[in-house]
């Protein structure tokens, strides 16, 4: 049912008696939610191009001006299609009632295509154009694909849980200064300047207000109700989002005043002295590591590796640039229903694994003879649960039975990898959005989401104190480190997404008030536990859409500072090193024309060799298509394989200034 059909019938019975305020002149679409403008699941315009508005799932009741749509943090939100919105202009105005601020909550995601009708084949749209919450911070996403500035605000601007807040956002790329600005309740609260989406062209086909087009995600739904929503090709002034803000209140009533300071202002980073320059870590050759969707067994163009001609593609791979890769291995038995598989590795899923059943994988590596430059591979494992079925309970942390099932496994991966003559594994801590875990610490590190509810699913009478669940979760880093090199002595552990950085980039607050804040116990305890041989590379994903040296020796810095603040036994940091990751294939991609890729050969290998300046032992390569490792590579990838080769020799960070070109 597209939203509740009670709530209809009591608003239509009623009627809306008071009187509509449209908002500022010219919207290329407004919509309104009132009842009178729904038929069915579908929301008429009351101006501008006249774009269709469907309705996924929502609760039609009280709004700010007439009625509004509310979210309940499971529906699905609604889709806007057919705008036509290009320039470097853009202003959205709506009123908002955000009821939650535990995880993070998509508001809008505008989209740079028309949509297909095909959701499954839309789902990773270029959405880089976002507005959201984490927490209680607001975030901005602006630009596209390879140039955008993420996070661009991030700050708390002052949005009370409960109540009806209007909330205007502009956006100028060409503007000198104060490229996104964000007024709440009429007034200028942030002004933020845009570094790499300066000047950048914004383009909307399509929004998706309350979800991101996803319907397995749950912890990124907005959980609240929406009213009055405009959208512009310009940017609206200061006087008219005050105008219609006062105009509404003296019409429909006043909300309580929210007190505010001064106006947040957040300057650009690109003109701030001289760059970051960061200790070395280490100084031997570096080393370019590939980690992709397309390295998992299945996905070689063949069943498995054990049925493809391994020998032969390593072969082939010479070429690349490459000095190594992450694999990931599949059991050759299916899994038992009820317990689920996790990636394609499943060594985190709650079913004790054999080694038997990767024999012919572990087979298949053995029988490459001739690694050539190859020589740093690892093996791929993953926290987040995914298979073909209804959600599946996940690990507790207090659970030592759950935990007796895991070990056994990370033992046994460990020692697959070593096997197979791999310099480590790999540990990817991301919970993506579709996972498909359930259960108390479905999303591991947030003790928010835990506090707030999830002690319940497994039986708990109320929530665990903050220290009694980080001295737990740092002892099973501990048994996690301790495992992994008892089966593979001296083992390089590369952890995605990041080490305590991926944690301070949630903000400066109190770790059991931060969704990652768990992750630095985890790590303390992964620290204590490697032998002495053994070390932690953080890899990086918030190098992923950056090219220029600045921008990449800044996340550099940030994992540096986190260090710093976050780790708590800085004594063994000398077993930590940092990983800057490129990806690769962002946003449009083509192996026959270059010219529409996000990056072309040069900056290709200037974003590497940025990498190379800041990072320790690796840097790596991230991607989702398969171009990089066909058999047959057409004339482009060849050009991007001698960028790989070409980004291995630097003359290393500069005193001060920018880098050579």
């Amino acid at each position: 049912m597209p939203f509740s059909l009670v709530a209809t019938c009591l608003l239509l019975i009623l009627g809306t008696t008071l009187s509509a305020i449209p908002p500022p002149a010219e919207p290329v679409g407004y919509w309104t939610f009132d009842a009178a403008d729904i038929d069915g699941s579908s929301v008429a315009a009351k101006g501008g191009s006249g774009a269709t508005c469907e309705i996924l799932e929502a609760t039609l009741g009280p709004g700010r001006v007439g009625e509004a749509l509310a979210f309940d943090g499971d529906a699905d939100g609604v889709t806007i299609n057919g705008l036509d919105v290009a320039g470097k202009q853009l202003a959205v105005s709506m009123w908002i009632r955000r009821d939650s601020a535990v995880g993070i909550r998509r508001l809008l995601n505008f989209c740079t295509s028309q949509l297909t009708g095909n959701r499954d084949a839309d789902t990773y749209l270029s959405k880089t154009t976002q507005v959201g919450f984490s927490g209680t911070e607001l975030f901005v996403h602006s630009g596209k694909a390879g140039r955008a500035d993420f996070n661009q605000p991030y700050v708390d601007p002052g949005i009370v849980n409960g109540r009806w807040t209007h909330l205007a956002i502009t956006w100028d790329t060409a503007a000198k200064s104060g490229n996104v600005q964000i007024y709440v309740d009429g007034k200028l609260r942030v002004k933020a300047d845009l570094d790499k989406a300066r000047d950048v062209e914004v383009r909307v086909r399509a929004i998706f207000v309350g979800h991101i087009n996803d319907p397995d995600s749950l912890k990124q739904v907005f959980h609240g109700a929406i009213d009055e929503l405009a959208v512009y090709d310009r940017v609206l002034t200061a006087e008219e989002i005050a105008a219609y803000h006062l105009a509404v209140n003296e019409t429909h009533g006043a909300e309580a005043v929210i007190p505010f300071g001064q106006v947040i202002e957040i300057k650009s980073k690109a003109t701030e002295g001289p760059p970051y320059v960061p200790e070395p870590l280490f100084s031997g050759q570096r080393k370019l590591i590939r980690c992709a969707s397309e390295l998992c067994s299945r996905l070689l163009h063949s069943p498995s590796i054990a049925a493809t001609d391994l020998p032969a593609k390593v072969k082939t791979w010479q070429d690349t640039g490459l000095d190594g890769m992450i694999f990931s291995m599949a059991t050759h038995n299916p899994p038992v229903p009820a317990r689920g598989t996790n990636m394609t590795g499943q060594w985190w899923g709650l079913e004790k694994r054999h080694y038997q059943e990767f024999e012919p994988e572990i087979k298949a590596f053995q029988s490459v003879e001739e690694w050539g430059r190859l020589t740093d591979n690892f093996l791929w494992s993953s926290y987040a649960v995914w298979w073909d079925g209804p959600r599946t309970r996940c690990q507790n942390w207090f659970n030592d039975e759950d935990w007796e099932i895991l070990l056994h496994n990370i033992g046994l991966h460990a020692r697959i990898a070593k096997e197979c003559g791999f310099v480590g594994v790999l540990f990817d801590c991301e919970q993506y959005v579709g996972h498909h875990a359930n259960g108390t610490w479905h999303l591991p590190f947030s003790y928010p989401v835990y506090r707030e509810g999830s002690y319940k699913l497994d039986g708990e009478a109320a929530p665990r104190p903050f220290i009694e669940v980080r001295a737990q979760v740092r002892q099973r880093g501990f048994q996690y480190a301790r495992t992994v090199c008892a089966a593979f002595p001296g083992a390089r552990i590369l952890v995605i997404p990041g080490l305590y950085e991926w944690t301070a980039r949630l903000g400066s607050g109190p770790l059991e008030q931060n969704h990652n804040g768990l992750f630095p116990a985890f790590l303390d305890g992964m620290l204590l536990g490697l032998d002495k041989n053994a070390m932690m590379i953080g890899g990086s994903e918030l190098t992923y859409t950056k090219t220029d040296y600045r921008p990449i020796a800044n996340v550099r810095k940030m994992y540096d500072d986190a260090i710093e603040r976050l780790c708590g036994v800085r004594a063994l940091k000398r077993k930590l090193s940092f990983a800057g990751g490129i990806w690769a294939d962002i946003g449009n991609w083509s192996d026959t024309d270059a010219t529409v890729n996000s990056r072309d050969y040069n900056d290709h290998r200037r974003a590497l060799q940025h990498a190379f300046m800041v990072s320790g032992e690796y840097a790596w390569l991230y991607g989702e298509k398969s171009f990089f490792l066909t058999t047959e590579p057409t004339d482009v990838m060849k050009g991007y394989f001698q960028a790989n080769i070409d980004a291995h020799t630097f003359d290393g960070p500069p005193p001060r200034g920018e880098p050579k070109k």
